[in-house]
């Protein structure tokens, strides 16, 4: 099985505020969501995919 960030994981590996992950996840901006109940996680291999460059400028700078 495949692991999951959490949040609280997200936030470090990106650098933006939980409420800026919340809003992005559920407008459909970052990759991999998993709703486990009301709990929010992301699949680590998507991230990972976002994060080493297949984001927007825009997801760069502009989270904090």
């Amino acid at each position: 099985m495949e692991k999951l960030l959490t949040v609280k994981d997200l936030c470090e590996a990106s650098q933006l505020r939980p409420i800026t992950i919340y809003k992005r996840s559920a407008a459909g901006r970052i990759p991999g969501r998993v709703k486990l109940g009301v709990a929010l996680r992301f699949k680590r291999s998507e991230i990972e995919k976002w994060l080493s460059g297949e984001r927007s400028t825009d997801d760069e700078i502009g989270g904090r």
